[in-house]
């Protein structure tokens, strides 16, 4: 018959009542008897090797303010709309561990499955916060407008949402290939790789912020704090998050589910520079700096297009409003091809819109309709006469040809039958 191990069950009243017999001349082995209480358990707590609060088992290998100070790493991303994955918390607890020059059995001091389970049981509030893994079918969809609002809510507790347009800023990373290099695809199910891309990113944006970005800040006198608006997806670390708070710079994470219509750098740099950068001649390694030097060069006139892309991104100012719906990627759900039929308006070669065009709009669809029909209505725009009508929603006014003004009129209102919703 194998051996049945009791094991002693007490808690920090079992303690205290047979630390008071101690001292009240009562032997330690007549205590620990009586409220069952290890000896050793109490020795230690005599001779104060451990403190009274301290529970039973192996110490944690962080203590308790240093778990606090992850917590709070936590909560400041989720408060600033960035997902928390797993591998992400994982990687900063072994950032602190090297740091703090402890000694712990994990493997290159990263903590495995069982402490992560323990942590979040110890801390069951932001269990809920973190993501199992980087997949998109885990991330919690939100609307564009929610996120606008939480966004909003955000910024006015810091009085941070009517900053002057030298405050706000915009970062994203992107790839440019030599010739031969294909862009690297990571699978959303390999947790090694996506955990070597993302250390990677995070290096790249630590490097930024500190020696470049941050330095460049102070040169040019520029009030702090700041805003930085990057992709809600980045992965940042608990280093890299205290760097930024120390020196005033707040990151807010851009809508996971709509990156592609809030960044004011890709839709007015990235784009044209990407396409040209592709169009031209395969850049060898010894001519892709220079090549990229011209590239470069031309964001200095592109500064018009830059502020207005702040504008119609909805950050600078921070209105939702203004949001640019007609990109080529739809919220929330897969691009559908489109088919042309008796519910969409026709527009003849004058720009005209047939009669049928307002009866449209009394019809009762949903956003996600309205959205895709205001895709598929802007690409059958010419590109010259939709920038004109972007540029017009600033105003109040229409200023352009008066034969573009109800299609102009038309436009608008379909844009607010996507906000109604």
């Amino acid at each position: 018959m194998p051996k049945i191990k009791r094991e002693k069950v007490y808690g920090r009243r079992e303690i205290e009542a047979a630390l008071e017999d101690v001292k009240r001349g009562i032997p330690i082995r007549t205590a620990s008897r009586s409220h069952n209480v290890p000896r050793s358990t109490l020795y230690s707590k005599l001779t104060n090797k451990t403190s009274l609060e301290a529970k039973p088992g192996p110490a944690t290998y962080l203590t308790q303010e240093q778990e606090h100070q992850v917590i709070d790493w936590v909560f400041y991303l989720r408060d600033r709309g960035f997902a928390i994955t797993k591998n992400q918390l994982l990687d900063s607890v072994r950032d602190m561990i090297v740091a703090l020059g402890r000694k712990t059995p994990f493997k290159d001091n990263r903590p495995g499955r069982h402490w992560f389970e323990a942590f979040l049981r110890r801390h069951p509030d932001a269990a809920e916060k973190v993501i199992q893994n980087l997949s998109s079918r885990m991330v919690e969809k939100k609307s564009l407008r929610h996120w606008f609002l939480e966004v909003k809510q955000m910024l006015e507790s810091l009085q941070l949402l009517e900053l002057g347009k030298d405050r706000v800023y915009n970062l994203k990373v992107e790839d440019f290939l030599m010739k031969g290099q294909k862009k690297k695809k990571v699978d959303p199910d390999d947790g090694k790789e996506r955990v070597k891309v993302s250390g990677e990113s995070t290096e790249i944006f630590r490097e930024y912020i500190s020696s470049t970005f941050y330095p460049w800040l102070v040169s040019k006198k520029i009030k702090l704090p700041v805003v930085l608006y990057i992709d809600g997806s980045a992965n940042l670390s608990m280093s890299v998050v205290n760097y930024c708070r120390k020196v005033q710079i707040e990151l807010v994470g851009l809508c996971p589910d709509a990156t592609h219509l809030l960044q004011p750098i890709e839709q007015a740099l990235l784009k044209p520079m990407t396409k040209s950068w592709n169009d031209s001649p395969p850049v060898k390694k010894e001519t892709f700096a220079p090549t990229l030097n011209t590239e470069l060069l031309k964001i200095d006139k592109m500064a018009e297009e830059l502020k207005m892309a702040f504008k119609t991104c909805g950050l600078c100012p921070f209105s939702i409003e203004v949001v640019n719906y007609g990109l080529e990627v739809n919220l929330e759900v897969k691009e559908e091809k489109i088919e042309e039929d008796d519910n969409i308006p026709e527009i003849d070669n004058d720009n005209n819109v047939k009669s049928s065009l307002n009866h449209s709009l009394t019809k009762n669809y949903s956003s996600e309709e309205y959205l895709r029909f205001l895709e598929f209505f802007e690409r059958h725009l010419a590109g010259d006469l939709l920038k004109s009508f972007r540029e017009n929603l600033q105003g109040s006014v229409f200023v352009g040809e008066e034969r573009n003004k109800g299609l102009f009129e038309f436009w608008v209102n379909i844009k607010k039958k996507c906000f109604s919703f």
